[in-house]
């Protein structure tokens, strides 16, 4: 007897980067500040999603001379002005400060808002309808120069499953246990697993709680 086609798997609609865009929103787990000429409010937000998003903060903060990175670093619209250490920029381009970085914005702070949430949505342009035509060119001059543009939000045939988003894979690429901006390790079984905050912090209510709450883990860079 011939077995019938296989069960198409059912899986539940990921909500990774709305995840996210929730800790951008509540402004938790910050390690970037954007300040603006016309002196408005600073807008906070995370190195690893901006550098997983954007070609622009991936030269800007982890530039490396053997890159092939685009020349232009965005000039146009971002500037470094120091780490919170007190530092100009990174010196040491094999490692990345985790202090939180001041970043000098010609943007105006609604535009730079937009733009953030943009890049968190892997580049989709569905946030710009109620921006200004101002926000809209200077956002879409920023992202048809500098985003980072990946072939894997196409649906796998074979499985049905979506495979992962842009700004997944590039996380997942750039800083799976990987040492890199990791600001939390943990110690299992003499091995070191190196972790980050706000994927944790994101994805799970029980990481949330003991990163970010008053358990001891709370206060230090390791979990044993």
């Amino acid at each position: 007897m011939l077995a019938g086609p296989l069960p198409r798997i059912q899986v539940p609609e990921s909500t990774f980067v709305t995840d996210l865009l929730g800790l951008l929103e509540a402004q938790v787990c910050t390690d970037i500040q954007f300040v603006f000429v016309e002196d408005e409010l600073p807008i906070e937000a995370h190195k690893m999603l901006l550098i997983s998003a954007s070609y622009t903060f991936k030269q800007l903060l982890i530039a490396d001379e053997n890159s092939d990175f685009c020349e232009d670093k965005g000039s146009l619209f971002f500037d470094v002005i120091k780490c919170s250490c007190g530092k100009k920029s990174v010196e040491n381009k094999s490692k990345v400060c985790i202090c939180k970085t001041k970043v000098q914005t010609t943007l105006c702070r609604e535009a730079c808002s937009f733009l953030l949430k943009v890049l968190y949505f892997s580049g989709s342009d569905k946030l710009l309808e109620n921006a200004s035509e101002k926000d809209k060119m200077a956002i879409e001059e920023f992202l048809n120069r500098y985003l980072i543009r990946n072939k894997t939000s196409r649906e796998n045939t074979a499985t049905g499953i979506p495979e992962l988003s842009s700004l997944a894979f590039q996380i997942k690429k750039l800083f799976l246990n990987k040492p890199l901006l990791s600001d939390v390790t943990f110690h299992v079984e003499g091995h070191v697993v190196f972790a980050h905050k706000v994927i944790l912090t994101a994805r799970s209510k029980v990481m949330a709680r003991m990163l970010m709450g008053d358990f001891v883990e709370s206060f230090s860079t390791q979990v044993k």
